[in-house]
C-alpha cells in the first residue's frame, strides 16, 4: 500500500534524521512523541489543504497554527518551526517567511492521516469523514480520498457520505434533465447490465451524438468521465466498440458527412444489441439513415461558408433522426448547457469507484446501493427511499 509505505518513511524520518545529523532541537518539539509529531503535521497539512490556495504558509500563519496544538505561546511556535525543518525537512522555507511542505505527497499523506486516525480513534469521526467527502468534487483532493480510503479498516461511511455529497451535486441547474432521460430511457431495457451502466452507455452516445463534440470537440471530459465509470464497473467488449466508433467520429473532422452517416449505421446494430435502450424503434432508426445515405454532400473539404452550411445541415438531420429516435429532442437543448456541472458530477462519481478500489474493506450491500443510485434522478432516489421504508 502506498499509505503504509509513506507512512514508514515518515516515521523513519521523524525518529533518526536528527538522530544521524546531532541537531540540537528545543525543548517542546523533543518532548514530542514520533505519533504526536505526525499529528501536528497533519494538522498543519489539513488546515492548509482546507483552503483554496492550499499548499503556502505565511510564517505568522503557519506558527498560528502550532501555537493552537500544542497549546502555546506564538512566539515559541517559531523555535518549534525551525527545529521542524531542521530536524527532518519536511517543511521548508521556500522564499522568505513562506513555507510549505517540502513535497505535495507529504502534505495529501498527512492530510489523509487526519482524515483516518481521528475516524478511527474518537467519536468525531464520523462528522470528520462527512467533513472530507464535501471536497470529492475538488481535483487536488484526489490523492488525499485514495490515502484515506486505503488506511481506514471499514470505508462504508465514507463512501455513503460522499454518495450524499454527489446526489447534491446532481440537482444544481439543468442537470435533472440528463438523469431523468437517462432513467427513463433504460428503466425497462432487456440487456444483461446493471442499471447503472445501461444509465452511463446511455448517456455517453447522448454526448456522443451531440454536433459539439463533431464540430467543437466539446463534452470531452464528460465522455471520458463516463467510459471510465463502464469500463470500471462492467467490462464489454460490445460497448468498448461503441467507444471506439464514437470515438472515429469525433477525433477528425474532416468529412463529417461520411463518417456521421456511416459510423451511424454501424452503430445501431450494436446499440440495439447492447438493449440499453427501451421504447426505441431500431428498424425505423435504421430506414431513415439508409434514406438520408442518399442525400450525402459530395464535398471534400470546406473551402468556403456555403460549403459548410450545407455539411452542417445535412449533419444536423442526421442528428435530429437519432434524437427522435432516443426521445431527445425535447430535453437536449437544455441538457447540453450544464457540460461543467455534468462533468463535476461525473467526476465525483468516479471519485467513488477510486475509492472502492482502493478500500480495504466495504460491505457488498453498502457497495450495491450506491451503485444503484448511481445517475439517478433525486426524485427517483427519494421514491426508492419512501417505498422502502414502507
Amino acid at each position: 500500500k502506498r499509505s503504509k509505505l509513506y507512512e514508514e518513511g515518515l516515521e523513519l524520518l521523524l525518529e533518526q534524521w536528527d538522530e544521524r545529523r546531532g541537531i540540537e532541537r528545543d525543548e517542546i518539539y523533543r518532548d514530542l512523541s514520533v505519533e504526536r509529531k505526525l499529528e501536528l503535521l497533519s494538522f498543519l497539512a489539513v488546515k492548509k489543504f482546507e483552503q483554496e490556495q492550499y499548499v503556502l504558509f505565511e510564517q505568522a500563519e503557519i506558527e498560528g497554527y502550532i501555537a493552537e496544538f500544542l497549546g502555546i505561546e506564538q512566539r515559541d511556535s517559531g523555535v518549534v518551526l525551525k527545529a521542524m525543518e531542521e530536524q527532518h525537512g519536511l517543511l521548508i522555507e521556500r522564499a522568505q517567511k513562506v513555507w510549505s511542505f517540502s513535497h505535495l505527497t507529504f502534505q495529501e499523506y498527512c492530510t489523509a492521516y487526519f482524515f483516518a486516525k481521528i475516524h478511527s480513534r474518537n467519536s468525531e469521526g464520523k462528522a470528520t469523514l462527512e467533513a472530507l467527502a464535501r471536497h470529492v468534487n475538488k481535483k487536488q483532493w484526489k490523492e488525499v480520498f485514495l490515502l484515506t480510503t486505503e488506511m481506514l479498516d471499514n470505508s462504508n461511511i465514507l463512501i455513503l457520505n460522499i454518495e450524499l455529497v454527489v446526489q447534491n451535486l446532481s440537482a444544481v441547474g439543468k442537470l435533472t434533465a440528463w438523469f431523468n432521460w437517462a432513467h427513463f430511457s433504460t428503466n425497462k431495457a432487456i440487456g444483461d447490465f446493471k442499471p447503472v451502466i445501461k444509465r452511463a452507455t446511455a448517456m455517453y452516445i447522448a454526448c456522443a451524438l451531440s454536433p459539439d463534440i463533431i464540430y467543437n470537440m466539446t463534452l470531452g471530459d464528460c465522455m471520458d468521465y463516463l467510459s471510465r465509470l463502464i469500463d470500471k464497473t462492467a467490462h464489454s467488449d460490445d460497448i468498448n466498440e461503441v467507444f471506439r466508433k464514437f470515438g472515429v467520429l469525433g477525433g477528425n473532422r474532416d468529412r463529417p458527412q461520411n463518417k456521421v452517416i456511416y459510423l451511424a449505421q454501424e452503430l445501431v446494430p450494436i446499440i440495439q444489441e447492447l438493449g440499453i435502450f427501451s421504447l426505441v424503434d431500431f428498424e425505423s432508426l435504421k430506414k431513415h439513415l439508409q434514406m438520408l445515405e442518399i442525400e450525402i454532400p459530395k464535398i471534400e473539404k470546406v473551402y468556403d461558408q456555403e460549403s459548410y452550411k450545407v455539411i452542417r445541415c445535412f449533419v444536423d438531420r442526421v442528428l435530429q433522426v437519432w434524437a427522435e429516435s432516443l426521445n431527445l429532442q425535447q430535453e437536449w437543448e437544455a441538457m447540453f448547457r450544464t457540460e461543467a456541472e455534468l462533468s463535476n458530477y461525473l467526476y465525483a462519481n468516479e471519485m467513488i469507484i477510486s475509492c472502492k478500489e482502493m478500500a480495504v474493506k466495504i460491505s457488498l450491500e453498502t457497495w450495491e446501493s450506491v451503485l444503484e443510485k448511481m445517475l439517478l434522478p433525486i426524485a427517483e432516489i427519494e421514491k426508492r427511499k419512501r417505498e422502502k421504508a414502507e
